[in-house]
């Protein structure tokens, strides 16, 4: 990674919605990335057993 990675903006919007049934919760996050070919990568998603 070279030295330059950071964006220089010192705040993102990152938004979110909560979900909460009494048993379950479930959180959403999303930000905008301006530009997909930086260095944050696919996160593997782990599902029936599976990565």
């Amino acid at each position: 990674m070279t030295e330059d990675w950071l964006s220089g903006e010192e705040t993102k919007r990152l938004d979110t919605q909560v979900a909460v049934d009494g048993e379950r919760n479930g959180l959403w996050f999303q930000r905008t990335q301006p530009n997909p070919g930086g260095w944050i990568h696919d996160m593997p998603v782990y599902h029936d057993g599976e990565w």
